[in-house]
């Protein structure tokens, strides 16, 4: 070994910013995870068809190339490196494959063991986050969490946020040196690419985190809907009704207010349900909204009649997909209050 690369070994990660880089002749071959183990970086490499690749690990302006032989399609390959990271110390990392157009971000920590017996001072080093993605089919953020020691008593949190978005999603039965996956909630909005971060939420666990640039490409058939209420109105402009007062013949109607049709699989189309104060039961609807289309029915609603001016008109509200059957870009609109002319009492007069 060179004194040279002996130097590139001891190179302190403080405050510097470490850079990835694999040729190959496959684009898909990219850096999934990098960790560091025992004092050491490690690499985890996934490819699609190639068989090996060399890493470039540039560090402060200098490097060194690390082979990677032995993969196999779509499996994960882990290559401990000679590069030492020094305890204590704190790394902003990027990793990026050749060809390859999202860079793969991370912070790494080498807590320095305590003086009892060698165990890490915090429990953070215990947790790692790597394969930051999001689902091209339902638009999910995921991420692996994997568990390098005792594994915790309690649920974690993993905290998703991108723009001025945020959620949270928590991951159970993590057990030692294996993975498990947390996943969002919320669909990534279609055709936008985004800087998203994952970190450890839950308190003691230290503040692990992984950053990608996101995009989800979507089709018309792919994307997400959003069903909004769009009309709850009456449905003629009578004011009495000969048989009793306070129902109201109303038209009610849903919109499917996106660029992208509801889904559709090998069960059929999703039911969604329509629930407004009044009509006797929730109605429970299946079926395939296309973008932008509206669908509506007729119905009676109850409704107390008025006898003064004042309560002419009523405020009604419907709600759609209370029940959250559906997968919504914007789930925050499902509900809308209408102003509903109600019958006059017969005996008012």
């Amino acid at each position: 070994m060179t004194p040279r690369t002996q130097t590139l070994r001891r190179l302190s990660l403080a405050g510097t910013a470490l850079l990835l880089l694999a040729s190959t002749a496959s684009a898909e071959t990219r850096v999934k995870n990098a960790y560091v183990q025992d004092g050491k970086l490690v690499l985890e490499v996934v490819e699609e068809p190639a068989r090996s690749a060399e890493v470039q690990v540039q560090i402060g302006g200098e490097s060194i190339t690390v082979p990677v032989s032995g993969l196999v399609p779509n499996r994960t390959r882990t290559v401990t490196t000679s590069v030492d990271v020094p305890c204590g110390d704190v790394s902003s990392l990027q990793a990026r494959v050749a060809g390859a157009e999202t860079p793969y971000s991370k912070t790494l920590r080498n807590p320095c063991p305590t003086s009892g017996g060698g165990r890490p001072a915090s429990s953070s080093a215990a947790l790692d986050l790597f394969d930051l993605q999001v689902a091209p089919t339902n638009g999910l953020l995921g991420v692996f969490v994997r568990t390098r020691g005792p594994a915790p008593r309690t649920p974690v949190e993993v905290q998703f946020s991108y723009a001025d978005f945020s959620e949270k999603a928590r991951v159970v039965g993590l057990s030692p040196n294996r993975n498990a996956k947390a996943n969002g909630r919320q669909p990534f909005p279609c055709n936008e690419t985004h800087r998203v971060t994952a970190r450890i939420a839950t308190p003691g666990y230290g503040d692990e985190t992984v950053e990608a640039d996101l995009r989800r490409q979507c089709s018309r058939s792919q994307g997400t809907p959003n069903l909004v209420p769009y009309t709850l109105e009456r449905a003629n402009n009578m004011r009495t009704n000969a048989s009793a007062d306070n129902r109201v013949p109303v038209r009610v109607e849903v919109l499917n207010d996106s660029q992208y049709d509801m889904p559709f699989n090998n069960q059929g189309t999703p039911s969604f349900t329509i629930q407004v104060p009044g009509i006797s039961q929730r109605m429970q609807v299946r079926r395939q909204l296309q973008a932008g289309e509206k669908w509506g029915f007729n119905v009676s609603l109850t409704l107390s009649c008025y006898s003064k001016e004042a309560d002419r008109f009523q405020e009604v509200t419907m709600t759609v997909d209370s029940r959250r059957n559906i997968r919504e870009s914007d789930e925050n609109d499902n509900t809308k209050t209408f102003v509903i002319e109600a019958n006059r009492c017969r005996d008012a007069g």
